[in-house]
């Protein structure tokens, strides 16, 4: 996937950025949201 998009530059959409101990909270927000992604950060 990264083939196509880093030459065409296309760019994911970043919603949300949550720390690991969110994870629930933020899986309960995509639930919720139809646009965008969730970041979960492990470190």
């Amino acid at each position: 996937m990264n083939d196509f998009l880093n030459p065409n530059q296309i760019k994911p959409v970043i919603d949300h950025v949550c720390k690991f101990e969110e994870a629930i909270a933020a899986f309960e927000y995509l639930s919720k949201d139809d646009f965008g992604k969730i970041v979960i950060q492990i470190s």
